[in-house]
């Protein structure tokens, strides 16, 4: 690359691809530190899998309020632009400058119109599985993907064509009509078969349906009865929709353009219509009095009434369509004539012939042409035909002839085809319905010659026909004449086919004729002549009537291109689409296909009564409900009716967009494992065993229960429910995953403890093989849950029974040194986690390798780097993990992403604008009270109605409401529009917590054009129902207590601004170990300076004391290559032997004071003063100091440190050391540290195996709790007991026992749990598994930056899940071991999270401060520095006035100075003393 393309800026915007929580943080990290960012899913909402989490561990919070705020803040964030229904199809170009493609898929709804009103959803007729709810329950098509969905607006949902539609020659929607007559719907259905299918009435009796066919409910029972429902919408929504139409006829265009239509068939009356509709002027000539061609003339009266004809065939000519009767072409007009009379012609004519036998006798009286005599019956005559009747043919008109005969009396009809009974051309229902009423069939019989006296017919000679088709299934039948039979007949009727009759042509020699027919253009049906189309029977040989409306719609399309000066053929194409399958996940319900009545034998024999009698209304919605609606929308276009929008748009099609940016996050998620393919299980077969998040629907109030704990089978309350853990995952022969899923032991601990909250007789049992509880908190939540009733059985599940009267289900298990048979209700299966579907194709598109697993390839000292320089990876994809590790590094793909394009920070953002702010200083409050339900966290104790009837009546509030969620899209906007529609001045809203929900709240204010500081909130979730869940009455009155408190307040609210502030675009990194290394490397990338401090005199923190990872890579290159880094890049500057004296300042802005020591010098110490921006704590953890089993006392006992060292430095003796015991848990999982220490499985597992390459016959014992390699590394635990080393577990109760002999043998007992036996061992070497603690000073340190400690001093974040990396005190960010313990990765993508929360202050040039914070009055000011001494930041100061003064900026807005200040000269904005005590009265009921 040259120096001139070195300077060109990258491109400053990123692509994100995900939308689950790892999605939004990048996206957010980076629109907050100066990028565009571009949000793909291939979703329709934001929210990814967290958004069907009921709740989530360790502390067991809605994870919808959780992720509620988080999403609202993606989708208004000015400088996101968000792709739903997407995916990524291209990645070109190299870092800073890549050119993407994404395809985007339509929604079919408009978003920028849609209100989320659900007036389309109501309407919408098809309902499918809801796959939000784990197919659980139903959705319609038209669908939000779950209530609190980002953005809030609609989708339809399409499969393709459904089969029944792609297989009706016109292209009827029948899946559309068949979902509105489920609903009860005919006049509406009647409209859907109106678009393609002029004649409902006439198809719904005649047609022959292919359309059930290919009906894909025939692959489980039976097809839908299509053809008898498209009748049924006619006989019952006929007249209904007869008067809409007429009602709301369209405005025709006014067209010049005349069009001559020869023949008022099916095929010239559809073509009619079309054109009619589209404004040419059409007039149709026919030979006729009256419209309809074979439909008046050819079909018999029983199979559709004369009736049915005149009202389908009016309603066309109804349009405008002038008809011109009795008029035959070539004898009353020609064709010429018509081609000057009008600019096209269509002949659709039909066949109006019989094809005779040219045979002996053939000119006897008595042998009739089958059409003819069907013509004649159907138009009201009464041809004569004798007692015995012969019918030669074995079609449907052959059939419709022998039936007709026996209604005109014949009380003897034969019928006589050449075609074996299976052969026979006929529908098998119509031989069927005719052997039913007499006709006698004689098949492979052919005419051989007609017998007669005195010219008139007697009978006919048949020959057998042995073949009718030669071996190519040409017509080529074949005879022995030698084998004849004799029927004697009064009349032969021929129906052995149809001919058009030409004559009209013979003028214009022109139109090119083949085979007895008009050639046309199968795809336009232009003829040779140009203007003349021809279409129906007389192009295509004899059709269906469906056939012939399919004719008339091309020749009608073709016409209106010719006219119109377009290309006939552009678009249009007769191959046919691939059959739809039917819809996944569906299990029909039970329900074979309704037979419609049929007129008695005896009865329609002796008349034209109609035969099929059709479904009555009942019927055909119960008929119609069988429907699987493969196409999922239905088309029906219910929707776009009753939109008022007009905001549903059905022609919206699939679209690709490129998009420059200069660098990729992938973050698509992950699949769980398919619980089938574990058929020990009985998942699928046996109802009450249950996935894992099925369950998780199961408690949550959006789910298909509404949050009450059912069983599928019966849906009765559970009682004894079992979790089986690690299925589809640690499974090495089955169709699992190898890996460990990190996250099922944790889950299952939550759903049991949440399942036992919500139905306190619910008895939960897990069983597992090891509990890897090793994040953060994870061990107390599972003694919590044991406390709580929860049990836990140490057993590997191998299969599950059912008991097919009770529906129970039996595991079988060892326990205790035997084989128990328990029985359960129900079984959740601990589903274990997967690469998201389209892995492959996504890594193939973006560039980048894969593992072995499937998940991103990822570089060893670069956990969020993939192989392609520029694109990273977040969440799951990189590999199995928990929501605050998705967190994490999803903050870091986006620091990396970040420093990839710094020259392109801030050059295409855009601010966010608010409206003008109203004042309302001057009005009377009125205040909104919006209260929550939050699902049933706050509505599962408190009544909720109850709370806004008490709001609804108190002094100055004009409004009070309730929702589900209130920090959903969908209510932040109800809110915003009662701003404006009840003029509100104040708004309360009642639900969770400040901590995570008012900034969200506030910003909805601002959005309305409010102060954001006329807000109040009511915790009544942590404040109410969570402490009195079992005490809802109680609960109802203190949450009223509550908002009657927070009305007082609220209606004593001030405006309160903010103002700017410059940013010192530094960064301060305490602690100079992997992870403040890493952060102060990134801040540099960034292109910002950073400052190290750390108190040790040389760099490199706890790793220093390391050599490889689990993997095999080296720490300390590692650890050299940052150090060296760090040392030469001219933006870092590096403190050693150096300590914190003082801090202070605000972000943006902090002061810290340092002092220095030198060597040999330390009691002389220089100070040195740092201003900066942001603050990166970075302080790491340290070895424990163990005296426990002989420790310091024994050389033989080491820790796992020392071990390591040894064996790489190559210290460790082979031959000395034959047998090594490992312990684990020393200084964890114990009374004094209740926590795990999560690198120590895998540190022993480490060393095992290198002990085991150095000498394979040694004896290696790991005695455990549990092994907790989690994710990949269960790979190096499979390794290691492959290759002998030898796992034996303790229950805590008993831990090992270690004593040194007398004769200086170190012994070691402990007790094998999974044999009960007490195991003695004596190895030359015992390895301590020692955990990792705080460090030193930390309190200190903690107290002079105003952080918080856990009781395990390790550092709190603001939040466990959504903010694992953030202080509570703004500007101060958190990385590594000081957190809690963790692997160089870990740390690594912690330090380059850190740096990514960092930039959203130092991308900014001021900041927003102030507002809540504290101001003097100088008048009551005595100076008597009470403030000066009490406040933790240092912030108030004695001015020249010689009266306190606090700087606006500086104050953090604690409240310490207003509480202390004897005087009260002080008050705290948003808390002064007015506004409390009226809270205070509010508890009294004085509001």
């Amino acid at each position: 690359m040259n120096e001139k393309q070195e300077n060109v800026p990258a491109v400053g915007s990123v692509l994100v691809l995900g939308g689950g929580i790892a999605g939004m943080q990048s996206a957010l990290d980076l629109a907050n530190a100066g990028y565009l960012v571009h949000l793909v899913t291939e979703s329709s909402s934001i929210g990814g899998r967290m958004a069907q989490l009921d709740k989530t561990f360790p502390t067991n919070e809605c994870a919808m309020c959780l992720l509620g705020p988080r999403m609202t803040d993606t989708l208004t964030h000015p400088n996101i632009r968000l792709h739903t229904c997407a995916s990524l199809e291209k990645v070109e170009g190299e870092k800073g400058n890549f050119t993407v493609q994404i395809r985007e898929k339509p929604r079919y709804v408009n978003i920028e119109e849609c209100t989320a009103c659900g007036d389309c959803e109501q309407a919408c007729p098809v309902s499918v599985p809801n796959e939000y709810n784990q197919n659980m329950g139903s959705r319609k098509a038209i669908h939000k993907m779950f209530p609190q969905a980002v953005p809030n607006k609609y989708l339809i949902t399409k499969r393709g064509t459904p089969p029944c539609r792609s297989a009706c020659p016109a292209g009827t929607n029948a899946q559309g009509y068949v979902a509105l007559i489920s609903q009860g719907k005919f006049a509406e259905a009647l409209e859907v078969i109106h678009r393609r299918m002029p004649f409902a009435g006439i198809c719904g009796r005649i047609c022959h349906h292919p359309c059930e066919t290919e009906c894909n409910r025939g692959q489980f029972d039976d097809p839908i009865a299509i053809a008898t429902l498209k009748r049924a919408a006619y006989d019952y929504g006929w007249e209904a929709e007869a008067a809409r139409e007429k009602e709301q006829r369209p405005e025709l265009p006014a067209r010049q353009e005349k069009v001559a239509i020869i023949g008022a068939g099916p095929a010239g009356l559809t073509a009619a219509q079309d054109l009619a509709l589209a404004g040419f002027q059409v007039t149709v000539y026919d030979a006729l009095s009256q419209p309809g061609g074979m439909l008046r003339g050819g079909i018999p009266r029983y199979r559709l009434p004369l009736e049915v004809v005149d009202r389908e065939t009016g309603r066309i000519l109804a349009l405008g369509i002038k008809f011109v009767p009795n008029t035959v072409i070539g004898k009353d007009i020609t064709l010429a004539e018509l081609q000057k009379q009008y600019n096209a012609v269509i002949i659709a004519t039909g066949l109006q012939q019989s094809r005779m036998l040219k045979l002996e006798g053939a000119d006897l009286k008595g042998i009739l042409p089958g059409v003819a005599f069907l013509r004649e019956t159907a138009l009201g005559g009464r041809p004569e035909v004798g007692a015995r009747v012969v019918v030669i043919g074995g079609g449907n008109v052959a059939i419709d002839v022998a039936r007709t005969a026996r209604r005109l009396g014949a009380k003897e009809v034969h019928l006589a085809c050449l075609e074996s009974r299976i052969e026979m051309p006929a529908h098998p229902w119509e031989i069927e319905e005719a052997l039913e009423e007499g006709i006698i069939i004689h098949p492979s019989w052919g005419p051989k010659r007609f017998l007669g006296e005195g010219g008139r017919v007697t009978g006919i000679e048949l020959m057998q026909c042995t073949r009718v088709f030669d071996a190519e299934r040409r017509f080529n039948p074949q005879y022995n004449p030698e084998v004849t039979q004799t029927l004697a007949a009064d009349t032969i009727i021929l129906a052995i086919g149809q001919a058009a009759d030409l004559s009209f042509l013979s003028e214009d020699g022109n139109i090119a004729t083949s085979r007895g027919l008009i050639a046309a253009d199968p795809l336009t049906l232009a003829t040779s002549v140009p203007g003349i189309f021809a279409c129906g029977d007389i192009v295509r040989g004899p059709a269906s009537v469906v056939e012939a409306v399919a004719s008339g719609h091309e020749a009608a399309e073709s016409v209106k291109r010719y006219l119109q000066g377009e290309d006939l053929a552009a678009g249009r194409s007769l191959e046919k689409e691939p059959k739809l399958d039917p819809p996944p996940n569906v299990i029909p319900f039970p329900g074979r296909r309704k037979i419609q009545a049929m007129a008695p034998v005896a009865e329609r024999i002796q008349d034209f009564r109609e035969v099929y009698q059709g479904f009555t209304p009942e019927e055909a919605i119960e008929e119609a409900k069988r429907c699987l609606n493969c196409g999922i929308c239905s088309e029906c276009l219910q929707c776009e009716a009753v939109c008022k929008k007009k905001a549903v748009e059905h022609w919206q099609q699939e679209k690709v967009v490129e998009l420059k940016v200069g660098s990729l996050v992938l973050a698509p998620g992950y699949e769980l494992f398919d619980a089938t393919l574990a058929g020990e299980y009985g998942y699928g077969y046996y109802a009450n065993v249950v996935t894992s998040l099925e369950f998780e629907r199961l408690l949550s109030a959006t789910g298909p229960t509404e949050s009450h704990v059912v069983r599928p089978s019966d849906h009765r309350p559970p009682k004894k429910v079992a979790f089986i853990q690690c299925v589809g995952s640690r499974d090495c022969e089955g169709e699992g995953s190898p890996y460990c899923s990190a996250i099922c032991c944790m889950y299952s601990t939550k759903e049991a403890i949440i399942a036992r909250e919500h139905d306190a007789n619910i008895e939960p049992t897990i069983f597992y093989l090891d509990i890897r509880a090793y994040g953060k908190n994870f061990d107390r939540y599972v003694e919590a849950a044991k406390a709580a009733g929860v049990r836990y059985v140490r057993a590997m599940i191998s299969r599950v029974e059912e008991d097919p009267q009770t529906k129970n289900l039996i595991i079988q298990y060892y326990a205790d040194g035997k084989i128990i048979r328990e029985e359960f209700d129900m079984v959740v299966l601990a589903v274990g986690v997967r690469p998201p579907a389209g892995a492959e194709k996504l890594a193939a598109a973006a560039g980048i390798e894969l593992n072995p697993y499937g998940f991103a390839k990822t570089l060893p000292f670069q956990p969020v780097a993939t192989t392609r320089p520029g694109v990273y990876v977040a969440g799951v994809f990189q590999g199995p993990r928990d929501i605050p590790e998705t967190v994490v590094n999803a903050s870091a793909a986006a620091s990396l992403a970040g420093a990839a394009i710094a020259s392109g920070r801030n050059t295409l953002v855009t601010p966010k604008e608010y409206p003008p702010e109203r004042d309302v200083s001057q009005e009377e409050p009125r205040v909104g009270v919006f209260i929550c339900h939050c699902g049933i966290n706050i509505a599962g104790v408190v009544d909720v109605k109850a709370v806004v009837e008490a709001a609804a009546k108190l002094p100055g509030v004009v409004h009070a409401e309730d929702n589900l969620y209130t920090c959903s899209q969908d209510t932040l906007k109800k809110i915003k529009d009662a701003i404006q529609e009840y003029n509100l001045n104040r708004v309360v809203v009642a639900s969770c917590t400040i901590r995570t929900h008012q900034p969200l709240f506030r910003e909805a204010l601002r959005e309305a054009g409010l102060n954001q500081f006329y807000f109040e909130m009511a915790n009544i979730r942590d404040q109410c129902s969570w402490v009195h869940r079992n005490e809802p009455a109680s609960a109802t009155a203190k949450a009223i207590d509550l908002v009657r408190m927070a009305v007082a307040k609220v209606k004593r609210h001030e405006a309160l601004h903010l103002q700017p502030v410059p940013v010192v675009q530094k960064a301060l990194i305490i602690g100079g170990g992997i992870a403040g290394l890493t952060a102060a490397l990134n801040i540099a990338e960034q292109g910002f300076d950073a400052i190290i401090v750390e108190r040790e005199a040389e760099l490199g923190g706890q790793v220093r004391h390391l050599r490889t990872t689990l993997e095999g890579e080296d720490l300390q290159a590692l650890l050299k290559d940052l150090i060296a880094r760090v040392r030469a890049n001219p933006r870092i500057q590096v403190y050693t032997s150096a300590r914190l004296e003082d801090f202070g300042g605000h972000q943006g802005h902090f002061t810290t004071t340092i002092s220095l020591g030198e060597p040999g010098k330390e009691h002389l110490r220089r100070t040195c003063k740092l201003e900066h921006g942001v603050v990166i704590v970075a302080t790491g953890s340290q070895e424990l100091k163990t005296g426990a089993y002989l420790y310091g006392q024994d050389e033989r006992v080491v820790t796992n440190t020392q071990l390591e060292q040894a064996l790489a430095d190559g210290h460790w003796d082979a031959e000395k050391n034959k047998q090594v015991v490992f312990i684990q848990c020393v200084g964890s999982r114990d009374g004094d540290h209740p926590y795990c220490s999560r690198t120590c499985c895998a540190q022993t597992i480490k060393n095992a195996l290198a002990i085991k390459t150095r000498n394979p016959e040694a004896l290696v014992y790991v005695l455990y709790r549990d092994i907790r390699t989690y994710a990949f590394m269960e790979d190096y635990y499979r390794q290691a007991r492959e290759q002998g080393v030898l796992f034996i577990h303790y229950e805590p109760e008993r831990p090992p026992e270690v004593r040194r002999r007398d004769i200086g043998l170190l012994e070691v007992l402990v007790k094998d749990s999974d044999s009960g036996k007490d195991l003695v061992l004596w190895p030359d070497q015992l390895v301590l598994a020692t955990g990792a603690v705080a460090p030193d000073g930390v309190e200190k340190l903690a107290t002079m930056l105003k952080l918080p400690l856990n009781e395990d001093k390790f550092y709190v974040e603001t939040h466990a899940k959504l903010a694992p990396i953030d202080f509570p005190s703004a500007g101060i960010f958190l990385c590594g071991a000081g957190h809690a313990p963790k692997f160089a990765s870990e740390a690594i993508a912690q330090a380059e999270g850190a740096v990514a929360r960092a930039c959203t202050i130092l991308s900014r040039e001021n900041l927003m401060v102030g507002g809540v914070v504290a101001v003097v009055d100088e008048n009551k000011c005595a100076a008597c520095l009470t403030c000066v001494r009490v406040c933790p930041y240092s912030v108030p100061r004695i001015n020249e006035r010689n009266v306190a003064e606090i700087n606006a900026v500086q104050c953090m807005g604690c409240g310490t100075c207003a509480g202390e200040c004897p005087a009260k000269a002080i008050q705290l904005q948003f808390y002064k003393d007015d506004q409390l005590l009226a809270k205070v009265a509010g508890l009294f009921g004085e509001v």
